[in-house]
């Protein structure tokens, strides 16, 4: 199955950032199914910050990667 350049392109320009994110999940010392404000949470996130957690966010960029 070919995915289509334009699904690709985006990913491709966010490499950098991504690389970047995968690095803080490996140091980060909050548990895996939590998140905490030095890694994933933010003030525009608070509303989703129940659904998120440091092991399904590794598990995204391990995908990615």
């Amino acid at each position: 199955m070919r995915v289509p350049l334009d699904e690709i392109e985006p990913l491709a320009l966010m490499m950098p950032e991504i690389l970047t994110e995968s690095g803080f999940v490996s140091t980060c010392t909050c548990d895996e199914d939590t998140c905490c404000y030095g890694f994933l949470c933010n003030y525009y996130n608070q509303t989703e910050q129940h659904e998120l957690s440091r092991g399904g966010a590794e598990k995204l960029l391990v995908s990615l990667l």
